[in-house]
């Protein structure tokens, strides 16, 4: 649920009999030059539905925001509503889907208080048997789903539905089965990747070692076949992807074993550890990133995965305007979560 659902990993497919690729045309991205002249109120003018001159928008205007479709500035849109879970913030009553908003926190069902659903309970517990319970701790038996156990831990149904294990996410080594296993990722495998075996709809699998990518990252291309990886055995590949470059140059999406897969899930660790003030159900949730103060860094590592090609060589416009997830986060906390998650791991 956590990482899987938020990102699209790259896992590589077998590299058997490749076809003949087309080359792909991208985009040219960049600050307008002073012969470009953009009107106020815009951002960026498209020429030859190629060349895509850009312009930030003022910052002290309340039109502050450019619309990458029309290219025009706006207003910043609007933050929703809150819709908060017990543990997460509140201003009244009507914030909280469940439980009472008290000192502007949703607080939800205590210990033993009657409950249908996790999300009812508080922080730190989850319903079973129709009551808020403790969340059950790292290698205990009895889980049936992740949201039984502590909240950066799932639940390894190896022998029993009724029996799982709770494991610490990205804990297991390689020739280790697992559960949660589907195409080719596993949130308890320590690689984040598996080998999948049995009937086709099962999710039984196998930690292995990840792909990662042949030789040094970033690697421009321009098809598919350009973009090898290894897992140490097989060849595959990734995606040749576009772009925000001032080249038109199209670079191959990385690995989940290459640095910024590992800087993913390494982030994820260390915002879950820090989660226990957030109900066992919203452990995932951007709110719940709030909470641990690792939403931005998170969010930056997401980016930095997902969308790899789209920030190399940027420049300042494009940073600004299209890739402000990514470099708007301070690159400092991330070295320091990472440095903390090496000395937890240590201990």
């Amino acid at each position: 649920m956590l990482i899987l659902l938020l990102v699209n990993f790259a896992v590589g497919r077998w590299l058997e009999n490749p076809l003949k690729a087309t080359a792909l045309t991208c985009g040219v991205y960049q600050c307008a030059p002073t012969s470009i002249v953009i009107t106020d109120g815009n951002c960026g003018k498209i020429f030859e539905n190629k060349f895509y001159y850009l312009q930030v928008c003022p910052s002290s205007s309340t039109l502050s925001y450019c619309n990458t479709t029309s290219l025009t500035c706006v207003a910043t849109p609007a933050a929703a509503a809150l819709q908060s879970y017990p543990g997460e913030p509140c201003v009244s009553q009507s914030d909280c889907i469940y439980g009472t908003c008290t000192a502007s926190v949703c607080a939800g069902a205590k210990l033993n208080e009657k409950c249908t659903i996790h999300e009812q309970c508080n922080p730190g517990l989850r319903c079973y048997g129709g009551s808020c319970v403790v969340q059950l701790a790292i290698g205990s038996a009895g889980c049936r789903d992740e949201q039984d156990c502590v909240n950066y831990s799932g639940c390894n149904m190896t022998y029993s539905s009724q029996n799982g294990t709770c494991i610490q996410y990205a804990s297991l080594s390689d020739n280790l089965v697992v559960t949660d296993c589907a195409n080719g990722l596993s949130e308890m495998c320590a690689s984040g990747y598996c080998s999948h075996f049995g009937s086709w709809y099962s999710t039984l699998g196998i930690c292995k070692s990840a792909p990662m990518t042949v030789g040094t990252v970033p690697v421009a291309c321009t098809a598919d076949t350009d973009c090898l990886g290894t897992d140490g055995t097989n060849l595959v590949l990734s995606k040749c992807q576009c772009g925000y470059n001032n080249l038109g140059q199209s670079y191959c999406a990385p690995f989940i074993g290459d640095s910024s897969g590992i800087n993913l899930i390494s982030s994820w660790i260390t915002a879950l550890k820090n989660s226990t003030g957030c109900n066992t159900s919203r452990r995932s949730t951007n709110q719940c990133l709030k909470l641990t103060g690792h939403y931005s860094q998170i969010q930056s590592a997401i980016y930095g995965f997902n969308y790899y090609p789209q920030i190399i060589n940027n420049d300042a416009c494009v940073k600004a305007i299209y890739t402000a997830t990514y470099w708007n986060y301070d690159s400092s906390v991330i070295l320091k979560a990472l440095f903390s998650l090496m000395l937890l791991n240590a201990l």
